[in-house]
């Protein structure tokens, strides 16, 4: 009987999709994941051991840091020498950045992952000890072109990085075509929508995925285009708005279970992410794996890496409410264009899969 390879894989909390993807890359190794904390603060994961299906797991004991960081000292006591494989995949907590200290001493070879990463402007001491952290991986792993720039801006060698598709979607939940008609209708009736379009967003209702951005430019939208809003309760400031300008077009709606957040993709036209800064956007690909055209910024990196202009989406700068509205409404009143970008976007999607992600990460196994 074959032996298989033993991997340790360290990250700082099960996101879901992380869970479902370590349960496919554990079909083709011995894969043990540790994992800093439970879920970042405010967010409640909900873990229960029966989710680890194909890998073994532990809990480090940790003080959480921030929102998604810690520090434990338990990290230095993992015995590596039992593991053929080491990635690191939240490189700028405290912990790992510490289990990095001891890779590096010990000159053990170790893989680092990222899922984006955006270059910022800052100053000569912070870059200093990004590159010292980043620096020194036998390979990496990026989602991205872009990805891959951050990654050589902090020291990483250029042949040394292996780009992979990060998703989060099953093979089974992206569309073979966009739905026909009549299924769209049907569900809108469900829905109780009777607007001819519907554009749709997702995401937290923060600052910094631009929803604000969003409501300005569509504040004079014909009422024949509903918007949707997903992802939390409306803030005061998208209600001054939406009241400045009378809009009544607008929806929100609070976080939904998966199962009816797929049926607003379903009966979308568009989909809209005017995010001011995103390392990677999920719901790009979940967008896309419904059959939608897109539009986002050019500080998206899931936008940067999947959307070629005119053909399956736009991608618009940060903060530019003209052309947003410009290219939201040449999508909309081009049914033709719309319908070939629908098919676009799920030719473009087809192998962004969690078997295809972890069979890749396999193969890079084998390969280094």
């Amino acid at each position: 009987m074959e032996v298989k390879m033993k991997v340790l894989w360290i990250t700082n909390m099960p996101t879901i999709y992380r869970v479902y993807f370590f349960n496919e890359l554990g079909r083709y190794c011995d894969l043990t994941v540790i994992f800093e904390r439970y879920s970042a603060t405010g967010i409640d994961n909900k873990w229960t051991d029966d989710l680890a299906e194909n890998f073994k797991f532990k809990f480090l004991k940790t003080r959480p840091i921030g929102r998604e960081g810690s520090f434990s000292i338990d990290i230095l006591r993992i015995r590596l020498s039992e593991y053929d494989k080491i990635i690191i995949s939240s490189y700028s907590s405290p912990t790992e950045m510490l289990l990095l200290l001891k890779l590096k001493f010990l000159r053990k070879d170790y893989f680092l992952e990222v899922d984006g990463g955006i270059i910022k402007k800052e100053n000569i001491i912070m870059k200093g000890i990004k590159t010292f952290f980043i620096s020194g991986a036998n390979a990496y792993f990026s989602t991205s072109d872009n990805t891959s720039k951050y990654l050589c801006y902090y020291g990483a060698k250029k042949e040394l990085i292996f780009k992979y598709n990060f998703t989060s979607l099953f093979q089974k939940d992206i569309l073979n075509q966009p739905i026909d008609k009549e299924e769209k209708n049907l569900i809108k009736a469900e829905l109780g929508i009777k607007n001819k379009y519907v554009i749709l967003s997702v995401g937290q209702f923060i600052y910094r995925k631009g929803f604000d951005i969003l409501l300005n430019a569509y504040k004079e939208l014909n009422n024949d285009i509903l918007v949707y809003l997903i992802g939390g309760i409306e803030t005061e400031e998208y209600k001054s708005i939406i009241k400045k300008y009378n809009m009544q077009n607008i929806r929100f709606l609070p976080n939904i279970p998966k199962h009816e957040l797929e049926k607003y993709y379903l009966i979308a036209d568009l989909f809209v992410l005017p995010t001011r800064e995103d390392i990677w956007g999920l719901v790009i690909n979940e967008a896309m794996a419904k059959g939608l055209p897109i539009i986002t910024t050019d500080n998206c990196v899931a936008g940067l890496e999947l959307i070629e202009n005119g053909k399956n989406g736009f991608i618009v700068s940060v903060n530019d409410q003209d052309d947003l509205l410009e290219k939201t409404k040449y999508i909309l009143d081009n049914k033709l264009i719309r319908e070939n970008m629908k098919k676009e976007s799920l030719n473009k999607i087809k192998n962004y899969s969690l078997e295809k992600m972890a069979y890749q990460h396999f193969c890079y196994f084998k390969e280094l």
